[in-house]
């Protein structure tokens, strides 16, 4: 069963000291040029909650100029829980998962790093 949660609740959670992120890197298609596009994913974990954050974003990888371009457009979802959680606003309104990217959460939930990126090669 899917559980309601208000977005402050979360960001208040979110806030809470404990939090571990892992990240990875999923290559979904190699151009014979060398660039590369694929999926990121943070995963964050607290053992004092009894749910996990994800996020993920696409990307593109020139392998020429070394440079990522982000693309959030082709996700199915940049934010979700495990155990299902569905996030509303103070109206009990669902807030889709591409808008709580506008909700302000601390950025250490989604902050990708693509240094390695070549190694994912």
């Amino acid at each position: 069963m899917t559980k309601q949660m208000n977005v402050n609740e979360l960001k208040t959670l979110m806030n809470l000291a404990g939090w571990t992120h892992t990240q990875t890197t999923e290559i979904t298609k190699r151009a014979d040029n060398g660039n590369l596009t694929g999926i990121v994913e943070i995963t964050s974990k607290n053992q004092n909650v009894p749910f996990e954050i994800h996020y993920n974003e696409g990307f593109e990888y020139n392998s020429e100029t070394g440079t990522v371009t982000v693309d959030k457009e082709n996700v199915y979802g940049l934010w979700w829980f495990v155990d299902d959680i569905e996030v509303v606003d103070k109206n009990g309104e669902k807030i889709n998962s591409f808008d709580l990217d506008e909700c302000g959460f601390p950025r250490e939930f989604s902050r990708v790093d693509y240094t390695n990126i070549q190694e994912a090669e």
